[in-house]
């Protein structure tokens, strides 16, 4: 069954991305988008980005969660299951956002499988540099809101997970 789910969640990305109309236009859609520090087309490219980054955490995430073995597997793997499914919760958002601002169809590379690797401690550093680089784009975008513009707050939300799943990885 574990091979079948992987293969399922590694291409959900696609369906995501299909899910996702282009937007309306109308004073209620141009009300949702709020203001920002820098040109759209820079922050679709950005949240573009952001998306495809999100989608490669979470495959690192379900693929290292299956490749540990022995003691260290439970609790780590049922961490980074959650972390996987966090990630995935972070580029629908993303997603959304993208389509919301005029960002247009998604046409999103195959995301690549992690390095691999079967040692515990060299896999937790691996997602604890993808976590640092998942964390500084979401800094990157939050610089761009205008801070009357809503989705601040959800970036903001977005940004204090990445900063647990760091604090959750040190913990091993």
């Amino acid at each position: 069954k574990a091979p079948e789910k992987l293969a399922s969640r590694k291409f959900a990305h696609r369906k995501l991305a299909e899910d996702y109309a282009p937007p309306a236009q109308g004073e209620e859609e141009t009300a949702l988008i709020g203001g920002f520090s820098q040109p759209l087309p820079q922050v679709l490219e950005t949240i573009l980005a952001m998306i495809e980054n999100e989608l490669k955490t979470a495959l690192a995430y379900q693929v290292y969660a299956q490749t540990l073995h022995g003691l260290v597997r439970g609790d780590i793997a049922e961490e980074f299951l959650e972390h996987a499914d966090q990630e995935t919760e972070h580029a629908q958002y993303l997603m959304k956002r993208y389509s919301v601002l005029g960002g247009g169809p998604l046409n999103l590379p195959d995301v690549p499988a992690p390095a691999g690797s079967t040692d515990p401690i060299d896999i937790i550093q691996r997602m604890m540099r993808i976590e640092q680089e998942g964390a500084a784009k979401w800094r990157l975008l939050h610089s761009m809101i205008d801070e009357s513009t809503p989705m601040r707050f959800k970036v903001e939300e977005y940004m204090t997970r990445e900063e647990e799943h760091q604090d959750d990885l040190k913990r091993y």
